[in-house]
């Protein structure tokens, strides 16, 4: 009996160190391990998807090929999710990423979730779940709720750009609370950033390379959220 309890609780501790090896970061940076988080949807908003931004960080000491998949718990019908991951968004269909290797102690910043309602009210409850095949993972579930009553809008700032895909160029439209923004390639480079006197700006994207871009707003120096650009010409 007293050796099959020292195995027990050394099996639990192994467990939890192994659940800490992968650790998931909101734009605040606290920890979201396990968490349910809530994020407000604005039904009248069809076309622009409510997007949750997020950060992996590998803490074990060896390198992790990391995937990502997601679980439906409770979807209401006729809404629409996916997730962007190791520079692509994926399509809604899409339940299970490549893997994207993270050396020890190395972060991703390109992880985010997003959802579109369709003009439809209701909760869809989604879990996710970071892993490595046979390996260590962990997970947090999002609630998205048209239901603003009961929800944080702590990672929802009024956003959107339009046309998107852009060929020449775009326009921003932002609230009151963005000061700045930044835009970025695949590869995290910045191509372009401006300060906001107004909540309106037009941008030249005429030279840039097509592809895949990533808007980043702030409110000074926080990040408030990040919103994909598609550039097809």
């Amino acid at each position: 009996m007293k050796r099959y309890f020292t195995f027990l609780v050394f099996s639990i501790i192994t467990l939890s160190l192994s659940a800490q090896d992968i650790v998931i970061k909101d734009i605040t940076d606290e920890i979201i391990n396990g968490q349910t988080i809530q994020v407000a949807v604005d039904v009248n908003i069809i076309n622009t998807p409510a997007i949750l931004s997020l950060i992996i960080q590998n803490q074990s000491t060896n390198s992790l090929d990391l995937k990502v998949k997601k679980e439906y718990i409770d979807i209401v019908e006729g809404t629409s999710n996916s997730f962007c991951w190791n520079g692509a968004c994926l399509p809604p269909f899409t339940m299970e990423t490549e893997a994207l290797t993270l050396a020890s102690g190395e972060s991703y910043d390109g992880f985010s979730v997003e959802y579109y309602c369709m003009g439809i009210e209701g909760t869809s409850t989604v879990k996710y779940i970071v892993f490595e095949e046979n390996g260590p993972e962990a997970f947090f579930i999002v609630e998205y709720s048209t239901d603003f009553t009961i929800l944080s809008s702590q990672f929802i700032s009024e956003f959107s750009v339009f046309p998107n895909p852009a060929q020449n160029n775009f326009s921003i439209e932002v609230s009151n609370n963005i000061s700045n923004i930044e835009i970025c390639n695949v590869l995290g480079e910045l191509i372009y950033s401006t300060s906001f006197s107004n909540q309106h700006v037009n941008i030249d994207c005429s030279k840039w390379s097509n592809g895949l871009y990533f808007i980043r707003t702030f409110d000074g120096n926080n990040l408030v959220k990040t919103q994909k650009l598609i550039v097809s010409k």
